[in-house]
């Protein structure tokens, strides 16, 4: 159970420029936490240590361990992504996020770096999305799911080197291309990052008290409840609350669960 309110610690102005310092090796992180109500609803229906490179062999490989469909692709969200992710965001979740909340995913390497975006690459005899016929089809490329998460302290230890917690901002998926795993994969590749490189043990979000499916989608992957909010999301009318769930973290239970290493997945092109 969190000692403190959750949503306290994140809007605190206090805290805006709250370091976490971490080891890992010789390194430190500096992660300076952002004033802004985060919002969760997975699909809606169903700093110390330095960052990586975003597009690192490392953060690749990383991405290349969990399996998907051929056509789907797990990449760190560059600016070509950026527009495509807010708009996903905007159509999945009932509260719009500030322009500081995208930008920091450009300027803050670690921010980047727990940042991952789905790019489904449709090819001309694809048939997993509807078309009138096939001489229509065209090769399409699509931003379809997405997760942005932070590194949190964690409050509710008086260790001066306590593992970060991660807290997953937004997830989402776009509704025609669930199904596929693609919001689960975005969060075992996430929760893999977070744990092997800057030593997350665990990992919470906030969830909408009157979104029982996505709470049961939070259960299904291994999250409980641990405290409730009440009157989290502010900027609702009428104010409501945000159940606060919890999942431990292990680099090595996440790849338990998805097997050996394996080479990235080959696109499929037009066929």
């Amino acid at each position: 159970m969190l000692q403190t309110s959750l949503s306290a610690w994140l809007r605190s102005p206090q805290n805006a420029k709250n370091s976490l310092e971490l080891k890992q090796g010789a390194s430190a992180l500096h992660h300076a936490n952002r004033n802004c109500s985060d919002t969760q609803g997975p699909t809606h229906t169903t700093d110390a240590i330095e960052a990586p490179q975003t597009g690192s062999v490392d953060a690749q490989m990383a991405s290349s361990r969990f399996d998907l469909p051929c056509n789907v692709e797990i990449v760190p969200c560059s600016e070509e992504h950026l527009q495509s992710f807010r708009r996903l965001n905007t159509l999945l979740l009932p509260i719009p996020y500030q322009n500081s909340f995208y930008k920091e995913i450009l300027n803050d390497p670690l921010t980047a770096s727990i940042t991952r975006v789905a790019i489904w690459k449709e090819g001309p005899q694809d048939a997993s999305i509807p078309s009138t016929t096939l001489s229509e089809r065209r090769p399409t490329v699509q931003l379809v799911a997405g997760i942005r998460c932070r590194l949190l302290p964690d409050r509710s230890s008086l260790s001066a080197t306590a593992s970060p917690i991660l807290y997953v901002s937004t997830i989402g998926t776009l509704a025609p291309f669930r199904g596929h795993a693609i919001a689960s994969r975005l969060l075992d590749v996430v929760a893999f990052d977070a744990a092997e490189r800057y030593g997350a043990r665990k990992m919470i979000a906030h969830v909408w008290e009157a979104n029982e499916e996505a709470l049961g989608w939070y259960r299904k992957r291994g999250f409980g409840i641990v405290g409730r909010e009440q009157d989290y999301y502010t900027r609702l009318a009428p104010k409501t609350a945000a159940w606060v769930v919890e999942k431990k973290l292990s680099a090595t239970g996440i790849l338990a669960k998805h097997g050996a290493p394996q080479q990235p997945s080959a696109m499929r092109q037009g066929s």
